[in-house]
């Protein structure tokens, strides 16, 4: 009898563990929706209105190659950094490559008359992003 109640049960266990599966991990591993995580687009990065076409024009126009440097004939570039906000201003401007004082200065002045830039969009929402500018000094062409 009291072999009969072993066969039972285990009769009982092998029919039961037909119905019942346990998780099978093995198919996340080669699932390419397994490890997806939810990424933020790459972000666009921060522009002059108009384009770069638009930017160079507006440099053109608004950089003024300073006397002090044209006296000693410093040619170059200086590069500016700066920060360009949610709302499209420039903040945190800052001379990382400098030229001369009279260039530095020059280069400051201009980035702070530009006007506000379309920022970085990162999807839907606008974000603050480092930009760096390169501001040509050399004596005008025009004769």
């Amino acid at each position: 009898m009291l072999k009969n109640t072993h066969l039972a049960f285990i009769f009982c266990g092998i029919l039961l563990s037909s119905v019942l599966r346990a998780q099978d991990t093995a198919k996340g591993i080669n699932d390419p929706r397994a490890h997806q995580h939810h990424q933020l687009p790459l972000p666009i990065p921060p522009q002059f209105p108009g384009g770069k076409d638009s930017l160079a024009v507006f440099l053109a126009r608004n950089v003024h190659y300073p006397a002090p440097a044209a006296k000693k004939h410093i040619t170059g570039k200086v590069t500016v950094d700066f920060v360009v906000e949610t709302d499209g201003k420039i903040s945190n401007i800052k001379v990382s490559k400098s030229l001369s004082y009279s260039c530095d200065k020059e280069a400051i002045r201009v980035v702070k008359s530009m006007p506000r830039w379309i920022p970085c969009m990162q999807g839907r929402d606008a974000k603050a992003m480092d930009y760096y500018l390169d501001i040509t000094f050399a004596p005008s062409k025009k004769k």
